[in-house]
């Protein structure tokens, strides 16, 4: 974070600012320098050839040829970071001025309660926690009280998501009924405030240096948290001290139950879904030459969407494959395309979301942490290595999320089947047996 960029030294407290040694002489003639300079810590960016900020190691060769200065390319994006500036840290007073809370009036299910009980409890000893809850479960939801508690005993909360798409839907859902000030922090939005509540991409958490009570994690298997040492570290150097930890996943990995399983961390399982019921079955179909014509059955299926209130999400595996498999879409059908950087990318979601159009066209970006009523799912070379046994199941979980459209087409066209589509159908069943078997807990 650049000094011309700070215009209010107030909202930044539990912040990280990386200064020029110019600039940190501007920040000590500063009224609040003068005045909360017991809160300021000045130390170096880059300790034992560490980035203070992205937590990756300073390569041997990343260094200016003239003088022998360090810098930190990994997260230049940010701000180059070198070896001659000064990490400044304005600790969190706590002086937190409203009272919010989340003003929601809708009721949890006795599964979803049971979840909730239980990270209140996990709060309440100061103990991580691991919420493994499936696709369209009401994860969202069902932190609600653990918030409001939180919230209660003057706690600063992180809701951390990897992607922006995620953090976008996220804080829309909770803005409806949260009735304080909150942050919202990602690629498109920079501006921190002093609030309660941060919500936010993984990356944004740089900013900030011991800063959170609660950190809550949201799709802690994506990408790229998924065994990504340097953002752990970011996301422990975010927390306070005494601060804990909780992770919601729809597919945890084999190391991170391991984890819970051998250290203090408390497990919570839920394998229903919000309204109750069961999770669409995947249907693998053989379809070797997609990329030359659209497999019939997609066809046929894609001339009902005109006439029905459904939308569709055509996932494929590379960003060259959006153009080509749009150019076979049928006419009469409004399309458009998705991936990471398409300049549209947002509005195109909007635009699903309103029925501007019908269905999208996308890479695994749309994988997780949308919503969309009456939605089908298809996936073109379900074989490709893309598409692993967690995305599909991802993919899958966007299908039957709304209580009036609880069903839909989950289906896989692929050259052959693997191992990872017939392990995440498995999945499926099992957890739809589960569910069945344990629905009066």
């Amino acid at each position: 974070m650049e000094f011309k960029q700070i215009n209010r030294l107030d909202q930044l407290y539990g912040c990280k600012l990386f200064l020029t040694k110019n600039e940190l002489q501007d920040l000590k003639k500063t009224a609040f320098y003068q005045s909360q300079n017991r809160f300021i810590e000045i130390t170096k960016p880059i300790k034992s050839d560490i980035c203070q900020r992205c937590f990756n190691k300073i390569k041997i060769n990343w260094k200016y040829p003239k003088n022998g200065i360090k810098y930190c390319w990994y997260c230049k994006d940010m701000g180059t970071i070198r070896s001659n500036d000064y990490l400044v840290i304005i600790k969190d007073p706590k002086q937190y001025l409203d009272n919010s809370k989340i003003n929601w009036k809708g009721q949890l299910t006795l599964q979803q309660q049971k979840i909730a009980n239980e990270q209140l409890i996990a709060w309440e000893r100061k103990l991580n926690h691991l919420t493994y809850a499936v696709t369209g479960s009401g994860k969202t939801e069902i932190l609600y009280p653990l918030i409001n508690q939180v919230l209660l005993e003057k706690g600063r909360i992180a809701l951390v998501a990897p992607r922006v798409d995620v953090v976008i839907e996220l804080s829309q859902r909770i803005k409806k009924y949260f009735n304080g000030s909150m942050t919202v922090l990602h690629g498109e939005e920079h501006e921190i405030k002093y609030t309660q509540l941060l919500i936010c991409t993984v990356q944004q958490l740089m900013k900030f240096h011991q800063t959170f009570d609660l950190i809550v994690v949201d799709e802690v298997d994506a990408f790229p948290l998924r065994n990504n040492k340097a953002l752990e570290k970011v996301i422990e150097e975010a927390k306070r001290p005494q601060g804990v930890k909780y992770y919601l996943t729809a597919t945890p990995s084999i190391n991170l139950l391991r984890r819970v399983k051998h250290t203090n961390w408390k497990l919570s399982f839920l394998a229903n879904r919000f309204h109750g019921y069961p999770l669409p079955i995947i249907q693998i179909y053989i379809s070797p030459k997609w990329r030359k014509k659209l497999p019939i059955k997609i066809e046929k299926q894609l001339s009902k969407y005109q006439k029905n209130k459904r939308c569709f999400l055509i996932f494929v595996p590379q960003i060259e494959d959006l153009n080509l498999v749009k150019a076979m879409m049928p006419k009469s059908l409004s399309v458009a395309t998705v991936y990471s950087k398409h300049p549209e990318r947002s509005n195109n979601i909007k635009k699903l979301r309103s029925r501007e159009i019908n269905g999208l066209i996308t890479t695994t970006i749309l994988e997780r942490g949308v919503t969309f009523s009456a939605l089908d799912v298809y996936i073109l070379g379900g074989d490709e290595v893309v598409f692993t046994y967690e995305t599909i199941l991802q993919i899958a979980g966007r299908c039957g999320r709304d209580a009036e459209y609880p069903n839909g087409n989950v289906w896989i066209f692929t050259a052959d089947i693997t191992l990872r589509m017939l392990r995440a159908k498995k999945e499926i069943q099992w957890l739809n047996s589960w569910r069945d078997h344990h629905s009066e807990l």
